[in-house]
């Protein structure tokens, strides 16, 4: 006498319904989270510039001397590069105002270039770099922009009024 006893496992039709659900299911879901990751790095780039500028403000009062941001390539000068800053950064105590590294001046922090094919452009006074005055006040107003590899109102605008304040902007329209 044969037992019966239940079969275990799955057929090659329950397989194949399975693997075409998931398919289904990624082609719609994989495109969202990429540009969830997407919004996401600009938004930390974005944090993290914000930071770097509140950074040089508090510092150059708490210093009572000029504190400098720059674009820098390799982190130990600035690059004087005005139109791009995707390369990364510098914020130094500028002990004689110039806007560059020299005798007497101390890196304060060192940020790393951008990620995920990032732009960065700066509108300041001097464009290649903006400075805070020891009372806070910057030098000269202006703002970066940050965009991606995509086209329309997903980019990041940070201002810095006259005053010192800084303020975000999200969507702004990227070329």
């Amino acid at each position: 006498m044969r037992s019966k006893r239940a079969q275990a496992g799955v057929t090659l039709i329950e397989l194949m319904a399975t693997v075409a659900v998931l398919a289904i299911v990624a082609v719609f879901a994989i495109p969202e989270w990429l540009t969830t990751v997407r919004n996401n790095r600009l938004a930390a780039q974005a944090n993290d510039l914000v930071a770097d500028i509140a950074l040089a403000r508090s510092e150059a009062m708490r210093r009572g001397g000029r504190v400098t941001i720059c674009a820098s390539a390799d982190g130990t000068a600035c690059s004087g590069d005005a139109a791009d800053w995707r390369q990364g950064r510098l914020v130094f105590f500028d002990a004689n105002a110039d806007g560059t590294i020299d005798t007497g001046d101390e890196i304060i922090r060192v940020a790393g270039s951008l990620k995920g094919n990032a732009l960065s452009t700066a509108s300041f006074a001097a464009s290649d770099f903006i400075q805070f005055r020891p009372s806070g006040v910057p030098v000269g107003a202006g703002s970066f922009k940050l965009c991606d590899q995509r086209v329309g109102p997903h980019g990041r605008q940070i201002s810095v009024a006259a005053a010192g304040m800084v303020s975000l902007q999200r969507e702004i329209t990227c070329p």
